[in-house]
């Protein structure tokens, strides 16, 4: 009868592999160091009860972006979408919103996986 051996093979490890896996989990056991990053002004300042000012318009035309941008730290603030972006200066987070063009009105575009201020027909 023939007796069968059983070989593991071990897999070699070197000094790099052993050093970022020391590395990774002591940085997972000790964190690296950041402290928690402080609220934003805008966010601070809407507790205060004091509205931030900021600048909507760009060479004459309204930047959608900065709005959207806006919209986002408030539902982060306030944890929830406001009903309508007027929502967001009444509650003290903005001081005002600009004027839109004639026949325009903003409005809260609510897609899949975003969300951004729109401009559409009254």
């Amino acid at each position: 009868m023939i007796k069968k051996r059983l070989v593991l093979i071990r897999p070699r490890i070197g000094f790099g592999a052993c050093l970022m896996a020391a590395l990774c989990i002591g940085l997972t056991v000790t964190g690296c160091g950041k402290k928690e990053v402080a609220k934003d002004d805008a966010m601070a300042a809407a507790q205060a009860g004091k509205a931030t000012p900021r600048n909507y318009v760009v060479d004459g035309k309204i930047d959608l972006q900065a709005m959207t941008a806006t919209l986002r730290e408030y539902v982060i603030w306030k944890k929830g979408f406001p009903k309508d972006l007027n929502e967001m200066v009444t509650s003290g987070f903005v001081s005002s919103l600009p004027k839109p063009p004639p026949g325009k009105r903003f409005a809260i575009y609510r897609g899949p996986m975003m969300y951004e201020v729109i401009l559409v027909n009254q």
